[in-house]
């Protein structure tokens, strides 16, 4: 229920997006499905890197009619999507006790306003999704072979389909330290060794395979901790905070941008606050594995984020 409540939501945001071939990929996608065949189509890249979870699904919006195509592309990103807010409140119940929690944990990628409709909308835009299951699972509880089973297919399949994903090394770290304080054991979770090949494999396609390997030329690190603190922080936490045009978010810095960047480190000092105060509180009440969870996770957007913007630029 929760897997179809998302992808419901995903159609009440993006209407529009089954009736064409929705975002800057979505048409190179399905062109180079329809000309290239399935196998050709995911050896494929695209701005140097490599989508494998879009690359495997978009043929099939091929073996119809070209009227329903776009159709049957929204309806793959809405069943992906689906399965991901499953996954995702299955594998919570190691680090959230209340169901409820579970199910807003899951139904963030499709509610967070700063996630727009051009990015969940579209197949070929999944690589930027994929990272929230991704890390869910990397830190989750796998219970039975089922669940072990969907959590390693997710993880490689991250890794394979996003390069970003080698930012969540952190929480892997950390799953890794989990098991062995609880089982002795240093072999990795089978979950953490798929995410490890995954993302293993995709590098070393893009640094022998990638036919071009676009890079954004700016790659400035004041303009990406500014767009952090307008776009991460404050979009996203602030209610009705108005977003900044391309314009302005290109062009010089004005008084009305300072303003805004000060308002928005205020946030951010609140938010780390909370972060610290939280572990903290649940250290002291032995929560260890949650504590240390609190403290790793900002770590691994933090660099998620600077590392989007360093290879495609902060815009995304």
């Amino acid at each position: 229920m929760v897997g179809l409540g998302a992808a419901v939501l995903l159609w009440a945001r993006a209407p529009f997006a089954s009736r064409n071939f929705w975002a800057e990929d979505g048409k190179l996608l399905f062109a180079q499905a329809m000309e290239d065949g399935w196998i050709e189509s995911i050896t494929s890249s695209n701005g140097g890197y490599f989508l494998f979870l879009p690359r495997v699904l978009g043929p099939v919006a091929t073996l119809g009619p070209l009227e329903i195509a776009p159709a049957v592309m929204f309806a793959l990103c809405a069943l992906v999507s689906g399965w991901f807010a499953a996954t995702i409140v299955l594998t919570g119940d190691r680090y959230l006790d209340q169901p409820l929690s579970r199910v807003a944990l899951a139904l963030l990628p499709v509610l967070l306003p700063i996630v727009g409709f051009d990015v969940i909308g579209g197949l070929a835009n999944l690589h930027f999704v994929i990272l929230c299951p991704a890390a869910a699972v990397l830190v989750g509880r796998q219970e039975g072979r089922g669940r072990q089973a969907n959590d390693v297919v997710l993880a490689t399949m991250a890794g394979l389909t996003s390069p970003l994903t080698l930012s969540l090394a952190p929480l892997a770290v950390l799953r890794m330290w989990w098991d062995r304080r609880a089982y002795e054991t240093r072999s990795p979770a089978p979950v953490v060794v798929g995410w490890a090949v995954g993302i293993t494999v995709h590098l070393a396609m893009i640094f022998t395979m990638a036919d071009n390997r676009e890079f954004v030329s700016d790659r400035s690190i004041s303009k990406a901790g500014f767009l952090f603190l307008e776009r991460v922080v404050s979009y996203n936490l602030l209610p009705l905070w108005p977003r900044i045009s391309n314009a302005d978010a290109t062009g010089g810095i004005d008084g009305e941008l300072v303003i805004r960047a000060l308002i928005s480190l205020v946030v951010l000092v609140l938010l780390a606050t909370t972060v610290v105060v939280a572990a903290i509180h649940h250290r002291r009440r032995g929560a260890k594995e949650r504590a240390e969870l609190i403290l790793a996770l900002p770590i691994a957007g933090a660099a998620m984020f600077l590392a989007g913007s360093m290879l495609t630029g902060s815009e995304p």
